[in-house]
């Protein structure tokens, strides 16, 4: 990713994460931007010069059709975010950014890739079974109301 596209990114990014948040976290859109904004700011300073971000943007021949984010320290990665762009989405996209990844974080070293994905995102779950993650916890939430 380029400096240029990394606002952009940041924009996109923080919306899209303040809508799951707001979700599952039981906030007004509003709190859960300002949420967003600031965990995403705390990881993305810096990260375009960082060792251990590394950030993608996933393009066709003609066109950007994603992003894909990922970090690696003491040998581990974690998928930050991918996201393709829904009218791309189900091309295959995604699969070929993920394999892509691997094949980077396995040059690296890498041997354990761990990512989140939520509970009301079975598309996305099952793109990560598909291409061999397995579930190895949950996390559970119960609203208290009254």
């Amino acid at each position: 990713m380029r400096p240029d596209e990394l606002a952009a990114f940041r924009a996109t990014f923080i919306e899209a994460w303040a809508a799951d948040l707001a979700r599952v976290e039981d906030l007004t859109m509003d709190a859960a931007r300002a949420q967003a904004a600031q965990r995403a700011d705390a990881d993305l300073e810096g990260a375009l010069e960082s060792e251990h971000h590394h950030l993608f943007v996933v393009t066709t021949t003609d066109e950007t059709v994603g992003t894909l984010w990922f970090s690696v320290r003491e040998g581990r990665a974690f998928v930050e975010d991918i996201t393709i762009a829904e009218p791309h989405r189900g091309h295959g996209y995604g699969r070929r950014a993920l394999d892509l990844m691997h094949e980077v974080l396995q040059r690296m070293g890498v041997r354990v890739v761990q990512l989140n994905v939520y509970a009301h995102n079975p598309r996305a779950r099952a793109l990560y079974e598909r291409v061999g993650y397995e579930v190895t916890g949950f996390t559970m939430t119960m609203r208290l109301r009254g």
